[in-house]
């Protein structure tokens, strides 16, 4: 999904399911901004991790990346709809 950010430059917003992902959230985020860096002089980017209910510390962990980065967003669904579903939110 593209539009432009503040800077003018194309965002790119990258949509990451998660349900009980604790362990990778920390992971996923390294990986992406590490593939993102060399891009940076033509785009911005957003992490966009739709979390689907999850048991265990995957909301918590995700939080402490937006506090540390805002280009990390979190959206929390009302119950576990399924992977699909998740994308399609995080696209709408």
């Amino acid at each position: 999904m593209t539009d432009r950010s503040e800077s003018g430059k194309r965002l790119i917003s990258i949509i990451c399911p998660a349900y009980n992902e604790q362990e990778n959230v920390q992971l996923f985020y390294d990986r992406v901004t590490a593939m993102a860096a060399p891009f940076s002089d033509r785009y911005d980017f957003e992490i966009i991790y739709m979390n689907n209910r999850s048991t265990d510390q995957t909301r918590e962990r995700v939080l402490a990346l937006a506090a540390q980065d805002s280009r990390v967003k979190l959206l929390t669904l009302s119950r576990n709809f399924g992977y699909q579903a998740s994308v399609l939110c995080g696209m709408t």
